[in-house]
């Protein structure tokens, strides 16, 4: 297959409970449904084969038009354990391996890339008014919450007196100097992660994407209060204490948000045509079979 000019690249790497892989797919197909244009998966061996085996069929040949392989460190995804939550009725602790998106513009099959995570549903084709644009790179340095009226503490910046917060979720990128630079920042905050961690005192001690990048947006703005060119369109977010209920259509799912600050208590929603952050990996983890159902 032809690698388009541009195009979509999905980190997935499953572990024990999670197939990422199964919602990369998922999401593939709605990404090509809705925008047109080719995907690649950058994931592990072990990942990719353990989830293939599972859907058998349902992977069709094209949904991507790259499979990068790229070798776990064992270490890092022992090490990096986060709690995985189901609503505020379950949670587990599990391991989170997400150590390689500073490695995109080195692995990118395309001239322009939208990198996003696996649990970025897009609804949509709003991410197509990134194509061609003057920016070279672009991110959000805020979101919308999916209910509207709730704020949390640790979501503005690394901690209460630092940094803006960016998010790591959907990424924009072309081929060009300005965006080399960036990675190999973003490259040096990873490596250097611990110095970074702390000089930057951010709250919590897991390792995380959206701190590498925010204090990667501060240096690269010149340790200033500044902030990189946003994406065209609103990150929205729904949290862990959210679920989600159905797929009416490639289009449209239906989420169940709890209220503010209602622990427990939760109001029946809908969204369509509208790209959203799903938290809930479990939530997103059941739904996926649903949306390749209606593909495959």
């Amino acid at each position: 297959m032809t690698k388009p000019d541009r195009g979509v690249l999905i980190y997935a790497f499953n572990n024990s409970q999670i197939d990422y892989v199964k919602i990369a797919i998922a999401n593939a197909h709605m990404i090509k449904h809705h925008m047109n244009v080719q995907c690649a998966l950058i994931t592990d061996e072990i990942s990719w084969n353990n989830t293939a085996k599972l859907l058998g069929d349902k992977i069709s040949k094209d949904v991507f038009c790259e499979i990068i392989i790229v070798k776990k460190d064992i270490m890092f995804n022992q090490n990096n354990i986060r709690t995985y939550k189901d609503t505020v009725h379950t949670q587990h602790k599990l391991s989170f391996y997400n150590v390689g998106r500073a490695d995109a513009y080195d692995l990118t099959p395309f001239t322009e890339t939208l990198v996003i995570d696996a649990d970025y549903l897009v609804l949509g084709d709003s991410l197509n008014q990134c194509w061609g644009h003057l920016n070279n790179i672009m991110i959000n340095h805020d979101y919308v919450d999916a209910f509207g009226e709730r704020t949390f503490s640790d979501t503005g910046r690394v901690n209460n007196m630092g940094i803006d917060m960016y998010w790591a979720t959907v990424v924009y990128f072309n081929k060009s100097p300005e965006s080399e630079m960036w990675f190999e920042i973003l490259k040096n905050v990873r490596d250097n992660y611990t110095y970074y961690h702390r000089l930057y005192n951010c709250d919590d001690s897991l390792f995380r994407n959206d701190y590498v990048f925010s204090i990667a947006a501060h240096m690269y703005m010149g340790f200033t209060g500044e902030h990189m060119s946003s994406l065209p369109i609103k990150l929205i977010n729904s949290f862990d204490r959210d679920t989600l209920h159905s797929v009416r259509s490639l289009d449209e799912i239906v989420m169940v948000l709890e209220k503010p600050d209602t622990e427990g208590d939760y109001i029946l929603t809908n969204f369509k045509y509208n790209n959203i952050h799903i938290m809930n990996k479990w939530a997103l983890s059941r739904v996926s079979d649903e949306i390749l159902g209606k593909i495959c």
